[in-house]
């Protein structure tokens, strides 16, 4: 019996001796005895001596499977393998013409027992080509048990080619066991390729029950790349249960991205169901971004309901950005119904140094229980571009019992400019109760200039009840500007009842400046009942300087009846010095026919504060020798 030493590329045999040497540097040496006949085969058992060291892999057994198959042209053979230690080794070799190889060892040290069998399979079909690998590992350890299980295969037909690759493995720990499967494929067709990857975990502890799973495919076809991302987790406590999945979806094409999210999540705890699902896709087109979340949350607890769903949308291009969140939360209670709906957008630009903001958002509630219905809705806007800031806050409110509404609406706008605020504020509400129309208006506006402030408030109410109308309206004007202060108070009131009409007219204005103080008041008021007006107009002025106040009143009053015009003047003037008074006094009565009075009687008419003085006449007497005789100063001392 003859050595022969051998490098991996060569093959050689001499004999019945063949030897492999390769770069690890470890010697095998196999060797077989006299050609043995039998009826059914030929059968050769070849006896291997590997020293220490060796690494009984794949490259090793196909290396001395095709040196014994050069040397004997066998079918079928049989090599194994001892070493002088407490561990063995067998190693079976089956080598057909389809190529199957299985390996299978065996280690065991003390307690601990370690099992690997490899297995693999080719076949060639023409210009078919099927590979297929299995290895399986298991690992005893005491009570611990580790299994692992891999399987790949892979198919080529002319220019497709699919790959998979199956892992398993198993872990049991008393009464805990662990199983992880894992599944990838690939599938390649001239240029385009898919690939597969598929992953299950199962933990079981007791009663408790832990599985997930991962699926991950991707396609590519040219310039075009599809990943898809897949994952569930299911666990499971006694009554419990909690399911969660979660999907990844990418789409590229040349500078195109799109990525979409899927996250859903169940919880069950006797009859309490908890849902969650979350949405989000993004998609990049050179420098545009945009990208959409949205997340919906439903817990049933008996009769109860509970669901919020949340959307969340952002557009990037360049130095804009767009951001819009939609919230819409429902609550379901046997009966009672509440909707909640939030909404809000955002609009960032930076463009040649000039920030631009957009801020919108809108909040609407609605809760229905029984026949009553509530609905609140909110809407707040915010713009800003360089130094300008605009904010728009708008609330409407509606409630809806039986046959009565009431609805509410509420808006505020605030713009600054530099030093420039204005403030604008508006409620409007309304209540109709079968026949009966209840509204009511109120604005306010505020304008501030540096030291300057300009505030005016307007109310309106109107109420309508069958043919009654009753209408109310009020305004207040205050400007600030250092040490001055001008308010001005404006009401009217309109009462309609079938053909009478009633109107009543306020207007109050007063100026601080210093010490000085100006006090104007108007009041007018109108009656109308069918060809009959009457008309009342009361004017007074009151300015105090110091301890000196002058007051001065007029009062007018008009009843026109057909074409004939009856006008009532008064004038009293009042001076307050100290302890004195001094107060002056004039009246003055007519009736004024129509044609050649019609002149007078327009001059009387008009804005108290601007029509020309009384030109009234007496039947009897000129008017102006009646003034002149009612006016002779009257002084009284009021000490």
């Amino acid at each position: 019996m003859s050595t022969l030493q051998l490098l991996p590329t060569e093959s050689v045999s001499s004999g019945n001796i063949i030897s492999s040497k390769w770069s690890e540097g470890i010697t095998a040496r196999l060797a077989y005895p006299e050609l043995q006949r039998s009826d059914k085969a030929q059968h050769r058992c070849w006896r291997a001596d590997v020293r220490a060291g060796a690494i009984m892999d794949v490259s090793f057994l196909r290396n001395v499977v095709g040196q014994a198959r050069r040397a004997g042209a066998i079918s079928r053979d049989c090599i194994i393998t001892r070493r002088p230690q407490a561990i063995e080794s067998w190693v079976r070799l089956m080598a057909y013409d389809c190529e199957n190889a299985f390996v299978e060892t065996t280690i065991r040290v003390g307690g601990v027992e370690f099992v690997s069998a490899f297995v693999e399979t080719t076949i060639r079909v023409g210009g078919v080509e099927f590979v297929s690998a299995f290895v399986e590992s298991t690992i005893r350890v005491g009570g611990v048990e580790f299994v692992s299980a891999f399987v790949e295969s892979t198919i080529r037909v002319g220019g497709v080619e699919f790959v998979s690759a199956f892992v398993e493995s198993t872990i049991r720990v008393g009464g805990v066991e662990f199983v992880s499967a894992f599944v990838e494929s690939t599938i390649r067709v001239g240029g385009v390729e898919f690939v597969s990857a598929f992953v299950e975990t199962t933990l079981r502890v007791g009663g408790v029950e832990f599985v997930s799973v991962f699926v991950e495919s991707t396609i590519r076809v040219g310039g075009v790349d599809f990943v898809s991302v897949f994952v569930e987790t299911t666990i499971r406590v006694g009554g419990v249960e909690f399911v969660s999945a979660f999907v990844e979806s990418t789409i590229r094409v040349g500078g195109v991205e799109f990525v979409s999210v899927f996250v859903e999540s169940t919880i069950r705890v006797g009859g309490v169901e908890f849902v969650s699902v979350f949405v989000e896709g993004t998609i990049r087109v050179g420098g545009v971004e945009f990208v959409s979340a949205f997340v919906e949350t439903t817990i049933r607890v008996g009769g109860v309901e509970f669901v919020s769903a949340f959307v969340e949308t952002t557009i990037r291009v360049g130095g804009v950005e767009f951001v819009s969140a939609f919230v819409e939360t429902t609550i379901r209670v046997g009966g009672v119904e509440f909707v909640s709906v939030f909404v809000e957008i955002q609009y960032v630009s930076v463009e040649l140094s000039l920030l631009v903001h957009l801020w919108s958002a809108f909040v609407e509630s609605t809760t229905r229980v029984g026949g009553v219905e509530f609905v609140s809705a909110f809407v707040e806007s915010t713009t800003r571009v360089g130094g300008v800031e605009f904010v728009s806050a708008f609330v409407e409110t509606t409630i809806r019992v039986g046959g009565v509404e009431f609805v509410s609406v509420f808006v505020e706008t605030t713009i600054r400019v530099g030093g420039v605020e204005f403030v604008s504020a508006f409620v409007e509400t309304t209540i109709r109760v079968g026949g009966v129309e209840f509204v009511s208006v109120f604005v306010e506006t505020t304008t501030r200039v540096g030291g300057v402030e300009f505030v005016s408030a307007f109310v309106e109410s109107t109420t309508r009840v069958g043919g009654v109308e009753f209408v109310s309206a009020f305004v207040e004007t205050t400007i600030r500007v250092g040490g001055v202060e001008f308010v001005s108070a404006f009401v009217e009131s309109t009462t309609r009842v079938g053909g009478v009409e009633f109107v009543s007219v306020f207007v109050e204005t007063t100026i601080r400046v210093g010490g000085v103080e100006f006090v104007s008041v108007f009041v007018e008021t109108t009656l109308r009942v069918g060809g009959v007006e009457f008309v009342s107009v009361f004017v007074e002025t009151t300015i105090r300087v110091g301890g000196v106040e002058f007051v001065s009143a007029f009062v007018e009053s008009t009843t026109r009846v057909g074409g004939v015009e009856f006008v009532s003047a008064f004038v009293e003037s009042t001076i307050r010095v100290g302890g004195v008074e001094f107060r002056a006094g004039a009246a003055a009565f007519g009736d004024v026919q129509d044609g050649p009075t019609d002149g007078r009687r327009r001059a009387t008419q008009g804005h108290p504060l601007k029509r020309a003085p009384p030109r009234l006449t007496a039947p009897r007497r000129p008017a102006s020798v009646r003034l002149a005789e009612d006016s002779r100063p009257r002084c009284t001392s009021i000490m």
